[in-house]
């Protein structure tokens, strides 16, 4: 009785695996038919940028937090340069430590399969990960006089018009700005104003100086 139950048993085992090997070759004969279809189907629905998708979603925000770090060189002996040509002495401040953020926004979807849509950046200081503060002080090149200098340098009229306008306002060769100011907020600068108000048909005004001014926003 006992080998005929063990018989029996061993039957069914047999009778479960035969129909799963005969499950597993239905599947692979489908997989392999319709494999191209499939993962066709499978790629289109996550890399086209339709609404609802993991792809849509990484488009639009960057899932992935992006850091950017910042260095400045400190003038030291500023004056001392510039009046009795010493060697420069500087002294490296940083890293200034920002997260920054990318979004997708007025997102249009058009009939040709095409989007259009405009991107705003959003840098957030970290200052957890940064050497110092956006109120940090450094002493730096003066960007708008050397701009000038190399704009009017070859043509002595220009040349002599912008000496005497350097002159005039007593610009230095070398500007003390905070961070933040040399960065992002900009600082307003009389070279810029005197370009802004001589150029009364560009629709931009240039009176702020800064590094980033282009980027949206920042905290």
């Amino acid at each position: 009785m006992m080998f005929f139950l063990s018989s029996l048993h061993f039957s069914v085992c047999q009778k479960v695996l035969i129909f799963l090997s005969f499950l597993l070759m239905i599947y692979g004969i489908l997989i392999t038919t319709f494999c191209e279809n499939i993962y066709q189907r499978i790629l289109q629905s996550q890399l086209v940028l339709s609404e609802g998708t993991v792809s849509y979603k990484a488009w639009k925000e960057t899932p992935i937090p992006l850091y950017t770090k910042f260095y400045f060189f400190d003038m030291l002996n500023a004056d001392d340069f510039e009046l009795n040509h010493a060697n420069p002495v500087v002294e490296e401040r940083g890293p200034y430590t920002f997260r920054q953020v990318e979004k997708k926004v007025n997102i249009t979807h058009h009939s040709n399969g095409t989007i259009s849509y405009r991107r705003i950046k959003f840098w957030y200081f970290d200052l957890s990960l940064s050497a110092g503060n956006l109120t940090d002080t450094v002493t730096t090149l003066n960007m708008p006089a050397v701009g000038a200098a190399e704009f009017a340098k070859g043509d002595f009229l220009s040349e002599f018009g912008v000496s005497d306008m350097l002159a005039t306002i007593e610009a230095k060769l070398f500007v003390k700005k905070s961070v933040s100011e040399l960065l992002f907020n900009g600082y307003r600068d009389p070279i810029l104003e005197i370009k802004t108000a001589m150029d009364e048909e560009d629709e931009y005004d240039f009176d702020v100086f800064d590094e980033y001014e282009d980027y949206e926003d920042y905290e």
